[in-house]
């Protein structure tokens, strides 16, 4: 499975790379630890305020913007950005320079979790508690969790096609969202709401979780008691839940954990199973089972112009070496499944044979 980095195959110069913010702190630190094997190659990776979407054109060379060798995306391509080919992974681009085409390797999985205190200790006394409440539940749905984070109303949401049995005792107050109106056995607690700010170098979590999330979105958004944190303080998101009374985040998969078991990572009802509990794990999120809040995430590299791609193919093996992988779980995200990985190594095989 590890790429091989031997000086002769290391390539010389300097590859560019653009787009997703979910994607580019990882490509970041794939481009520094390459570079710790491969002294001669430079890997310049930049995030662009509009993510996935800008990656998207520069690769395929949109006027107005540097073209790159690379297009980092948490997405796959939208049909006027490019179209799939027969093999299902080269893209000829719709937009820009329409003779470029680009092939989309797995880069690395992505998940936003829910987090809340564990307050169990409440729950074993007698007393009303979070957790206690969530065990009974089982796992929030997608409209529960739609009406915690939510700045739509009661009415609002309804018109929107929310269901409203997500609350078995709903207050029929705006003004109020306690944990009681999901379940009786919950405690009359107001909920206090936080996660990764929506400007940040990781906004991307916070636009994916509010597209999952909000069918409405952009006009349905966070409700205005919403509580930000950069991505450079996304650990607070964990210290704010533990402190607050009451409290749910959203944040990455990997800070959520850090500090378990005081705070704990809530199952949600998959969106593709009717009334199955997903818990977010490597396992569910690279199968595809963590839904809505799952997803893979791409490199999407030029292949009409050999010189990059043959590049951008070192590159792209070194992050699926073992070391690679070990890269992606301390910055950011959860590492590739044997089978993915498989897939990303038998398409840079494919990619090279073009190019010899």
């Amino acid at each position: 499975m590890a790429a091989n980095h031997a000086a002769a195959e290391c390539f010389t110069g300097t590859i560019s790379g653009a787009g997703s913010t979910t994607v580019f702190p990882v490509a970041q630190t794939w481009a520094a630890s390459y570079l710790q094997q491969c002294p001669k190659g430079k890997v310049d990776v930049q995030y662009e305020v509009s993510g996935s979407t800008v990656g998207a054109k520069r690769v395929c060379a949109v006027s107005g913007l540097a073209p790159v060798d690379f297009g980092t995306m948490s997405r796959t391509f939208k049909s006027s950005e490019a179209t799939v080919k027969a093999d299902g992974y080269t893209f000829q681009c719709a937009q820009g320079d329409t003779s470029r085409t680009v092939a989309q390797l797995p880069a690395f999985n992505d998940a936003v979790v829910l987090i809340t205190k564990d307050d169990s200790a409440l729950f074993s006394s007698g007393q009303p508690s979070v957790t206690g409440c969530l065990k009974k539940i089982g796992c929030l749905s997608t409209d529960q969790i739609r009406w915690m984070f939510s700045n739509f109303t009661l009415a609002q949401l309804t018109t929107a096609g929310w269901n409203s049995a997500a609350l078995k005792n709903s207050d029929g107050k705006d003004t109020t969202h306690l944990w009681s109106e999901l379940d009786s056995s919950c405690p009359a607690v107001e909920i206090s709401i936080a996660g990764n700010d929506i400007v940040a170098r990781l906004s991307g979590e916070a636009e994916f979780f509010q597209k999952q999330i909000f069918p409405s979105y952009p006009a349905e958004g966070l409700r205005s008691t919403f509580v930000p944190f950069t991505n450079y303080t996304s650990a607070k998101i964990n210290q704010y839940v533990i402190n607050t009374k009451g409290a749910i985040a959203f944040n990455d998969y990997q800070t959520a954990l850090t500090t378990s078991p005081t705070t704990i990572v809530l199952p949600i009802k998959s969106a593709n199973t009717s009334n199955v509990c997903v818990q977010p794990n490597a396992t569910t999120v690279g199968e595809g089972k963590y839904l809505p809040l799952g997803r893979l995430t791409y490199v999407n590299v030029l292949t009409s112009n050999c010189t990059s791609l043959l590049a951008s193919a070192d590159y792209v093996e070194y992050s699926y070496s073992a070391d690679g992988q070990s890269d992606i779980e301390t910055t950011f995200g959860i590492p590739l499944t044997q089978t993915q990985l498989t897939t990303g190594l038998s398409r840079l095989t494919a990619l090279r044979a073009t190019c010899a």
